[in-house]
């Protein structure tokens, strides 16, 4: 890699093998930041590896939780709560994801007289194009493909051994 002049190291795994690479590469005296997706955006990542990862990238989908003010509470809670893991990259995504399921079955619920109809299933999926609500990572809603309309993208760089974001962006059709 070293000759080849490449400026930066592209991997596409998870955050375990990622760290090692990341040793690797530099061990290797290849002086370039590994880059990837969500799958090394974990602290977990820097622990992975047992060399400064300074400096390599990744991307993530949405803004930085902690960031948002619509997310205030639920940083809030979850600190209260004293998990042993954090909340990473997911964890107000997951979170508005299962509250897009629990709107949808309430929705087919009282729509039915307070029971699961026997076709529950396609109406649940039907009712979830239609969920809408501010939840803890913004707007969330779908559209006609059951995509999310909340199209936001983070790159964050290890920076003194923590992930940090570098820049945000919302992405419009």
């Amino acid at each position: 890699m070293r000759s080849s002049g490449a400026d930066s190291v592209y991997f596409g795994g998870q955050y375990p093998e990622g760290g090692l690479l990341s040793d690797q590469v530099k061990q290797a005296g290849a002086q370039v930041p590994i880059m990837g997706g969500d799958g090394i955006y974990d602290p977990a990542f820097i622990k992975a590896s047992g060399t400064s990862n300074d400096g390599d990238l990744a991307t993530s989908v949405g803004y930085p939780v902690e960031q948002l003010d619509s997310a205030k509470t639920f940083v809030k809670n979850y600190a209260d709560q004293h998990y042993p893991d954090p909340y990473a990259a997911y964890g107000g995504y997951s979170y508005d994801a299962a509250w897009s399921i629990i709107q949808a079955v309430k929705a087919v619920v009282e729509d039915n007289d307070g029971k699961l109809p026997d076709d529950a299933r396609a109406k649940i999926t039907e009712a979830l194009g239609k969920v809408s609500f501010d939840g803890v990572t913004g707007k969330v809603s779908f559209d006609q493909y059951g995509d999310t309309t909340n199209k936001q993208l983070t790159v964050y760089k290890v920076t003194k051994g923590a992930w940090k974001s570098v820049k945000s962006e919302t992405f419009k059709d």
